[in-house]
């Protein structure tokens, strides 16, 4: 069963973790999937394992922070495949967990830069695709610290709170045009960004403390997105599906 075929997914942040994982699954799943990222070698990677899969896939550089780029990004697209039918808000920074005190300036645009403003800028321009097709399906990606303290620091927490307020303002001003728009708060997800955590004791600790006991793997991130993708979620909007293991519940 292919359960977004031959719709035209783009992802951010696909040249690895959770982005790459999301990229390879919708190509499984029958998507036209746009890897974008930052990391040309990374987003070569993700296309060829889909192809060599026997999936279709197209790679784009692309900076979320700089919205000069938006334009050329969303023709390109167009270009290629002519519309866009699912958006999928993945690429994000931590903040090395500053805390209120120690956050500057510097570091506080950088997260916002990326984990909220990439992602409006980026939805503001492909919501006209889904308007004029009054059906299209947005992900975004945000935490388990936009639900809770001591999911990370306060740029990271402040940054995904943002999105989940994001996310429900768009659900409810689009629902109507027959747009739907979720978001998935992961909690530890073992990705190359975050392997580094893991090698920590107190954090291993505490993961292990939680209700399933270990941490997510990206693949896990990338199921649950499909699942609110696709049409099987169509009457879902505005949700916010904490994938954790039930580190949200202690």
């Amino acid at each position: 069963m292919q359960r977004v075929k031959d719709k035209v997914t783009l992802i951010t942040g696909a040249a690895s973790g959770m982005g790459r994982a999301q990229a390879t699954l919708f190509a499984k799943e029958g998507a036209k999937v746009v890897v974008t990222d930052i990391n040309e070698k990374g987003i070569n990677e993700t296309v060829d394992a889909i192809k060599k899969d026997g999936g279709e896939a197209t790679g784009i550089v692309f900076n979320v922070m700089d919205t000069t780029q938006i334009d050329g990004l969303i023709k390109k697209v167009h270009d290629t495949y002519g519309t866009i039918d699912i958006l999928i808000n993945t690429a994000g920074i931590l903040d090395d967990f500053k805390d209120a005190l120690d956050l500057d300036e510097k570091t506080l645009d950088n997260v916002f830069g990326v984990n909220v403003k990439g992602a409006h800028f980026l939805t503001q321009a492909v919501l006209p695709d889904m308007l004029e097709k009054e059906h299209g399906s947005i992900v975004n990606i945000a935490s388990i610290a936009g639900l809770m303290a001591n999911g990370g620091g306060t740029a990271y927490t402040m940054s995904k709170h943002a999105m989940i307020g994001y996310t429900r303002h768009l659900a409810n001003a689009y629902a109507s045009k027959g747009i739907k728009i979720n978001a998935i708060a992961p909690g530890a997800i073992k990705t190359g960004m975050t392997e580094e955590l893991f090698k920590d004791d107190g954090m291993m600790q505490m993961v292990q403390s939680k209700p399933i006991g270990r941490y997510g793997t990206a693949e896990e991130i990338a199921e649950a997105t499909l699942f609110l993708a696709s049409d099987e979620a169509r009457f879902i909007t505005g949700a916010i599906l904490p994938v954790d293991g039930g580190w949200i519940l202690v």
